[in-house]
C-alpha cells in the first residue's frame, strides 16, 4: 500500500506493462501526460503506436524523447525490466517525464544566463575592436605598402569577426518567432549545396548528399538553412578534404520524425570537447566565435526539434531530429 501511494503521488508518469505490452497498472500522472482516461488492461500500442519504440529502445539510463498519446506531449521515456525469476519477471516499468516542463524550466535558466552572455559578448567584441582601432591608427602614419596591406588584412579580418558575432546574437532574438513550414529535404539540401558551391567552389566535390525524395521537416526555412550551414562549415573544416569526405543523409524514424545527419571523415570529437560543444563562446577554431553550435541548438529547440552529436563514425556525426 505504501508503494502504491508513492507511485500515485510521483511527479513522473509510471506505467507497469506485461511482456506483451498490456498495461497492468498506471498512476494518475501517466494518464494525464498521455491524455487518456483509463490505461489498465489496454495495449500500449493501442494508446500510441510509438510505444513499440519505447518498449524496444528506451532501456538505457537516458531513455528517449518521444511524443506520445492523444495529448501529443514531448516525454522522456525510460524502461526498466523486471528481474529474472522474480514475481515481476517479464514485466516492464515505464517512466514518463514531462520534457516540456523541463524545457520551460530550462528557458527560465537561459533567460537568467542571457545577462551573462551579454557581458561575455561585450568582452569578446572589445578584443577585435581594439585590434581594428589600433591598426587604423597605424595606417595613418605608415607609408610602406607591404605593411599597409598587412594592417588592412587585420582590419578586415577583425571586422568580419565582429560581424559574425553580431549576426549570431541577432539569430538568438529570431529564435522566438519561427515560421515553420513543410520543407522537402532533398531539394532544400540541393539548393544549400549549390549556393555554397558558388561561394566555395572547392566544396562541390567535398560534400555528397543522399536524401530520399519524400522526406521533409517542419521547420522555419531560415533557421534550417543556418543550422545546416553551420554543420557543413564544421564538417568541411575538420574533414580529410577528399571527394565525398562530408555526407548529408536523412532517414525516417518512428512517430513521424526525421533525422538529418551531417557526417565527416575527420578525427572525430575528443570527449573533453564533446562535453562543451554547445556552450556559448566555446571554440577550437582560431577564428571562430564559439556561438555557431550554441545558436544552432537554440534554433532547433525553437522549431520543436533537437540537435545532438552522435557517436563518431569515425568522424563527427551531428544529428538534427524533428517532425516531418
Amino acid at each position: 500500500a505504501v508503494n502504491e501511494r508513492i507511485i500515485r503521488d510521483m511527479q513522473d508518469g509510471v506505467v507497469v506493462a506485461s511482456a506483451g505490452g498490456r498495461v497492468r497498472q498506471a498512476n494518475p500522472q501517466a494518464r494525464a501526460l498521455l491524455g487518456v482516461g483509463a490505461l489498465e488492461g489496454r495495449l500500449l500500442t493501442d494508446c500510441d503506436p510509438n510505444f513499440e519504440e519505447v518498449l524496444t529502445t528506451c532501456c538505457d539510463s537516458k531513455g528517449r524523447l518521444l511524443r506520445l498519446g492523444p495529448a501529443d506531449r514531448l516525454l522522456r521515456c525510460r524502461t526498466v525490466c523486471g528481474e529474472t525469476g522474480a514475481a515481476a519477471d517479464g514485466d516492464v516499468l515505464i517512466y514518463l517525464t514531462d520534457f516540456e516542463d523541463i524545457q520551460r524550466d530550462a528557458q527560465q535558466a537561459k533567460l537568467a544566463a542571457l545577462g551573462r552572455l551579454t557581458a561575455s559578448m561585450a568582452h569578446e567584441i572589445r578584443n577585435p575592436l581594439a585590434a581594428v582601432t589600433q591598426a587604423a591608427e597605424l595606417l595613418q602614419d605608415e607609408r610602406r605598402q607591404q605593411t599597409q596591406e598587412r594592417l588592412l588584412r587585420i582590419v578586415a579580418d577583425n571586422a568580419r569577426r565582429i560581424e559574425h558575432m553580431i549576426r549570431d546574437v541577432l539569430a538568438l532574438g529570431r529564435r522566438e518567432h519561427p515560421h515553420p513550414e513543410t520543407i522537402p529535404l532533398q531539394p532544400f539540401i540541393a539548393d544549400v549545396l549549390e549556393e555554397r558551391g558558388f561561394r566555395r567552389p572547392d566544396e562541390r566535390a567535398l560534400v555528397v548528399a543522399n536524401i530520399h525524395a519524400g522526406l521533409s521537416l517542419q521547420f522555419d526555412r531560415a533557421h534550417l538553412q543556418q543550422i545546416v550551414d553551420n554543420l557543413l562549415d564544421n564538417a568541411c573544416r575538420h574533414c580529410s578534404r577528399t571527394p565525398g569526405a562530408v555526407q548529408v543523409v536523412a532517414r525516417a524514424l518512428m512517430g513521424g520524425r526525421v533525422a538529418l545527419h551531417v557526417r565527416d571523415d575527420g578525427p572525430g570529437l575528443d570527449e573533453r570537447v564533446r562535453a562543451h560543444l554547445f556552450e556559448p563562446f566555446f571554440t577550437t577554431h582560431a577564428r571562430g566565435t564559439g556561438l555557431g553550435l550554441y545558436i544552432a541548438r537554440e534554433l532547433a529547440g525553437a522549431n520543436d526539434a533537437w540537435l545532438e552529436s552522435g557517436p563518431d563514425a569515425p568522424g563527427a556525426d551531428f544529428v538534427l531530429t524533428g517532425r516531418s
